[in-house]
């Protein structure tokens, strides 16, 4: 018992007779005018090229402020806080230091 491929190598005669009415249809000046009317018109690589600049220029914004905003975290991670007050040229606080800063004793 054999089934017939649903995908094989034999033509549709339906489906050849509507798609030769369909493209052909006796009016070929017809058809190609409703082709023709279908195509958009061709813009210049200017017009194209301007039509992405705006989205562009705002994903690099975001893309240069991230990468920012990354440099400035990596920049901290790599700077301890005792070398911060070792640049500034002052001396560690020690608990009995902070504290009385914190408590306005010195200045």
């Amino acid at each position: 018992m054999t089934h017939a491929e649903p995908f094989g190598d034999q033509r549709d005669p339906r489906l050849d007779a509507a798609l030769r009415e369909l493209l052909d249809g006796g009016n070929h000046e017809g058809f190609v005018a409703r082709v023709m009317g279908r195509i958009q018109p061709r813009v210049s690589a200017w017009d194209e090229l301007a039509q992405w600049a705006r989205p562009g220029i705002a994903a690099a914004i975001i893309a240069l402020a991230m990468l920012g905003f990354w440099g400035v975290l990596q920049i901290e991670r790599s700077v301890a806080p005792t070398d911060v007050v070792e640049m500034a040229g002052l001396e560690p606080l020690d608990s009995d230091g902070l504290v009385g800063v914190a408590l306005g004793a010195i200045r």
